[in-house]
């Protein structure tokens, strides 16, 4: 989250040269520490960061404030957030897919913990500490610290000249995304529902994921045998023990399939696979085995696969998407969606996040989407999901209660009733033809022999139906003063239900 929201400050003025004050000349390191980090000189701006604060020591001849340079308590504490931010850039880049441990990140909360107590209105100190909170499933604490995070700043110092460049751009930016991260916590937890939707006006939003959606982040899978067949069907005993073990292996945390196809920072990709050519991996052998159960073997021309993963409880869920033909869609601006959607569970499933499935197609009017209902699809590790791929689909983020995080692995695939797409091309993007060249590649083949894949006879599961997926929130007057922020927007929370128009727009299509 600090990345999000980092180095607000900016230097605004260029001084004539003259003797500094200490406070002057303690800004312009502050401001030099900035122009380091920029520039990837991480040692250099830790060094300019901790000289800043050196030469400020308790009771030093800090000289008048201005409008830029503010009292020295907000300074330090402007100086022990940065601190924080490098630190914790340094446990998420050591730590790569792996867990991230308290131990490697407690140095950067020590930072957060410095700042915010140095200074109350250190908003993004707040905001990280909350992040944190929300990962260690310590939600109490991560409500205090969003909370503290979204508090207007007393006119004591908004009235300063110096608040606009050190305080009040930095609540701007961070008090939205504190709100809509406790909107969520409510929603999970089921808790304090006027005080959610009074967060959900703010944004102008008109719909929410109903309360019986969120009930499942708090319950129990579904037990006994499905009393029907629903469109969404969830299976165990699928997956060969030896197919699901080499599948775990090749997309474990240490795999270099992350590293390779720079997962963490790319958008959304996937690989093609022609059904009609025999397998040469263990996903081609997966996805043969699961056109084979998915009741429409014979529609079947093409598929493409591609592969998630997230620390459980340390992630906000999956955004309410469709499925549909990426390179179609942004040459022609026709939507086409897969026969089929498939969702194989290999690791962390069963202390995950609920995979909902709505009864909601992209070109369903508001009147029509506003009384859909769904499925909630409570995972297990090596079960495999069904839902027909023309259906509005998302994850719910789930509180970890574990003591050491698991990472859930997810593989998904999309059966195609149609071939006749762009030819896959070298470079990332949907439906790229496989790499010859790396090691992740390398390590899919050889595929299985025969007698490790011996027939299995899967067991379905029951998935819980929901009556209505979607919940009106009482309106307020306008779209309120903030946007949906979008670089955490999951969709559980919009403001009309017109998502072929949102669809469109993330496409710059309209």
């Amino acid at each position: 989250m600090a990345k999000k929201v980092r180095r607000v400050v900016r230097r605004v003025v260029k001084r004539k040269r003259r003797v500094l004050s200490k406070g002057e000349e303690a800004v312009d390191i502050f401001f030099d520490a900035q122009d380091a980090l920029e520039a990837g000189e991480v040692e250099e701006a830790k060094e300019k960061f901790i000289e800043c604060m050196d030469m400020l020591p308790e009771g030093c001849t800090y000289g008048e404030v201005s409008g830029t340079v503010p009292p020295r308590e907000i300074l330090i504490s402007s100086v022990l957030n940065s601190l924080g931010e490098i630190h914790m850039d340094e446990a998420l880049a050591e730590a790569g897919q792996e867990k991230l441990t308290s131990s490697s990140s407690a140095s950067a909360k020590e930072y957060f913990e410095r700042a915010t107590k140095t200074f109350s209105s250190c908003y993004n100190g707040w905001l990280s500490l909350a992040g944190m909170c929300r990962d260690a499933n310590d939600v109490q604490a991560a409500m205090v610290c969003y909370l503290h995070a979204t508090r207007t700043p007393p006119a004591t110092i908004t009235s300063q000249p110096w608040a606009e460049t050190w305080v009040l751009g930095m609540y701007n930016t961070c008090r939205p995304i504190a709100l809509y991260h406790l909107a969520l916590l409510y929603s999970q937890l089921g808790v304090k529902s006027t005080e959610r939707s009074d967060i959900l006006q703010l944004f102008g939003v008109r719909y929410a994921l109903s309360p019986a959606v969120w009930s499942h982040t708090r319950s129990k899978p579904p037990t006994g045998h499905p009393s029907s067949s629903p469109p969404v069907a969830l299976y165990q005993d699928m997956i060969p023990p030896a197919l699901l073990s080499r599948l775990t292996k090749a997309f474990s945390p240490s795999s270099p399939y992350w590293a390779e196809t720079g997962y963490s920072a790319r958008g959304y990709f996937s690989f093609f696979y022609s059904p009609t050519v025999p397998p040469c991996n263990v996903v081609e052998q997966l996805i043969q085995l699961a056109i084979k159960n998915s009741g429409i073997r014979e529609q079947v021309r093409a598929t493409e696969w591609w592969a998630h993963t997230r620390l459980v409880g340390r992630d906000i869920g999956h955004q309410m998407h469709f499925d549909m033909e990426e390179k179609t869609l942004e040459a022609t601006g026709e939507i086409i969606h897969p026969l089929k959607s498939v969702v194989v569970y290999l690791t962390g499933a069963e202390t995950g996040g609920v995979t909902v499935v709505v009864d909601q197609k992209v070109e369903d009017t508001e009147k029509v989407a506003g009384k859909t209902g769904g499925w909630a699809a409570h995972p297990k590790d090596g079960a495999v999901l069904y839902f027909p791929g023309n259906r509005l689909h998302g994850v719910l983020p789930a509180c970890s209660t574990l003591d050491t995080p698991v990472q859930r692995l997810t593989l998904l695939i999309a059966l195609w009733g149609t071939n006749k797409f762009s030819k896959p091309k070298g470079e990332l993007g949907p439906q790229t033809a496989l790499p010859t060249d790396t090691k992740w590649a390398a390590a899919l083949k050889p595929p299985l022999k025969k007698k490790s894949l011996p027939s299995t006879q899967p067991v379905s599961l029951p998935v819980a139906p929901i009556g209505a997926v979607w919940d009106a929130v009482p309106s307020a007057e306008g779209d309120g003063p903030y946007p949906l922020p979008e670089s955490i927007n999951q969709r559980f929370f919009v403001r009309d239900l017109d998502f072929k128009k949102m669809l469109l727009v993330d496409h710059g299509l309209q």
